[in-house]
Formats: C-alpha cells, sequence, structure tokens
C-alpha cells in the first residue's frame, strides 16, 4: 500500500503474510534495475529513492517479497514521482553497440561544470571527451571512436564517467566495427 510518494522517494507497506518478511529476500525493481531501498521491519513499510528521474513521471515498481517460511510474492505500485531537486541524470550511450559514433545524453538541472572520460575496459583513460560548463537542460555530445591523439580505437567495451561537482555517473558501452 502507497504511503508516499514525493521528491525522488516512494515509500509504501509491504505486505506481510503472518510470517514476517525475510529482508535479505527483498528486491525492488524499476524497469529492469534494482533499486536501493530501506526496510522498516516494525511498520513493514520499505522506502526507495528513485535517483535517475528528472522530470514528473509515472512509475512502475516490482517488488519480490520472501516471508521467513519460503512464501514468494510479487507485488507491483504504480505512482507518479517527482525529481529530487537538483537532480543531474546520464542517459545510456545511443546507439549501443555502436559504430563508429555514439551519442551520450545528460540532464543538468543547473548550471555547472561537466566532464566526460572515456576509458578502455581496463581502466585506461582513452579520450577526455568535454570539460567544460554547461547550463541547465539537455545535452548531448558525440564520441566518434577516437582517442585524445585523433586515432581510432578498436573493438571493444569502454566506460564513460561523466563528472560533476557532485557526480559520478559511470555506463558501459561496445564499439562493434
Amino acid at each position: 500500500e502507497l504511503i508516499s510518494s514525493e521528491k525522488g522517494n516512494v515509500a509504501f507497506t509491504a505486505t506481510d503474510y503472518g510470517s514476517g518478511i525475510d529482508v535479505n529476500s527483498i528486491k525492488v525493481m524499476l524497469e529492469n534495475r534494482e533499486q536501493q531501498f530501506t526496510y522498516n521491519p516494525e511498520r513493514s513499510v520499505i522506502n526507495v529513492e528513485i535517483s535517475d528521474i528528472v522530470s514528473e513521471t509515472d512509475v512502475s515498481l516490482e517488488v519480490l517479497l520472501t516471508d521467513r517460511v519460503g512464501n514468494q510474492t510479487v507485488e507491483f505500485l504504480n505512482t507518479t514521482v517527482e525529481p529530487a531537486p537538483g537532480q543531474f541524470f546520464v542517459e545510456q550511450n545511443v546507439p549501443n553497440p555502436f559504430n563508429p559514433m555514439t551519442t551520450i545524453t545528460f540532464i543538468n538541472t543547473s548550471d555547472r561544470k561537466v566532464k566526460i572520460e572515456i576509458y578502455d575496459i581496463l581502466g585506461r583513460k582513452v579520450r577526455v571527451l568535454v570539460d567544460d560548463f554547461f547550463s541547465a537542460g539537455t545535452h548531448s555530445v558525440i564520441w566518434k571512436s577516437r582517442d585524445d591523439n585523433g586515432h581510432t580505437v578498436s573493438n571493444g567495451i569502454y566506460l564513460y564517467r561523466v563528472i560533476t561537482d557532485s557526480h559520478i555517473i559511470s555506463r558501459k558501452m561496445v564499439l562493434l566495427k
């Protein structure tokens, strides 16, 4: 049962069928991504902080629960959530896999410096894609599969890291030629 839904946070009661909920079995999923949560066993309340929304949006949470005797349930909770103040969001690059270029998009809620770095799978820095101030809004940057020296990089898995004054967000991407 929904208790509250506001500013990037959803709180709801978990159904307890009498034997108690196994805290270690709780999973909260949003669009196939596991979400961080806190659980108050005295009130059977699950509190989920949804950190990757940037505008008011409808969400559907899938909650997987197992009680202490092994009974499993799946509950669905549909609600509208507003973003937390000052939210910064990085989208998955598109296309992914890509050849030879891909677009990285981020949503900035305030004017701030943003740095995007590309790393190979071994953790070696390949490229500093941008290191500049960006206004509030949605911004896209294109990577054309080149390193800082202008050389084309090889096939493989790469990571891009988006750094601001208050966030470091990494995503994986695949270059297939």
